[in-house]
Order: C-alpha cells, then structure tokens, then sequence
C-alpha cells in the first residue's frame, strides 16, 4: 500500500508508543481538502515496531530460525474532523491499546 501513490501528501509523521507495549508511526495525511489520522505498525511473530527496517530484521531473524513466516502491517486510520488532529490520535491511541491484547493474542 502506498499512500503517496494514492495521491496523499504526508504533512507529518513521527514514532509514539503505544503505551508501554510498542511503537507506532503516525501520520497527518492529507489530499485535497481532507486530512486524515493514521497510526501503523508492523507484527513480525512476537516482535512489534512501528520501524519498517526493525521489522524487515525481526521478519529475516524468523526466517533464519524457522519461525512463523508471517508478518502483518496495522493500520488504524481516522478522517480529522473540527475538533482537530490531538481529538483523532486520542481515538486512535485509545482504540489501539484497547486491540492490542487481541493482536498479540491473535496475530
């Protein structure tokens, strides 16, 4: 998925944690007149980093040793509305500690 390919111009990113439990990136997108707030990060057996590059190693590591083969990307993402970008990253936020004990448990 490439989001400036689908035409979205990234107004701002930078890492966060996740609560105690991991890091995120996060997003300020934004194409035409609307902007929207995206939190992602990548699951790579039991490691968990919002760092492409920290996954592709956690991703070759399982390779070497035989572990799952998998790895998935999370992306959470809400339109900002009015009441401002800090009110669609706390939905965000809340909504990805909420799922993460379902994601370690699942994924």
């Amino acid at each position: 998925m490439c989001l400036v390919g689908d035409g979205w111009e990234i107004i701002k990113q930078e890492d966060v944690s996740v609560g105690i439990l991991f890091t995120a990136r996060r997003l300020v997108l934004m194409k035409g007149e609307h902007y929207e707030a995206v939190l992602y990060w990548f699951k790579t057996g039991d490691y968990v980093t919002g760092n492409f590059f920290a996954n592709a190693l956690y991703w070759a590591k399982n390779q070497m040793t035989f572990g799952a083969p998998a790895s998935a990307m999370i992306k959470l993402s809400t339109p900002i509305a009015s009441d401002g970008e800090a009110s669609a990253f706390a939905a965000l936020d809340d909504f990805a500690m909420k799922f993460a004990p379902i994601m370690m448990k699942n994924i």
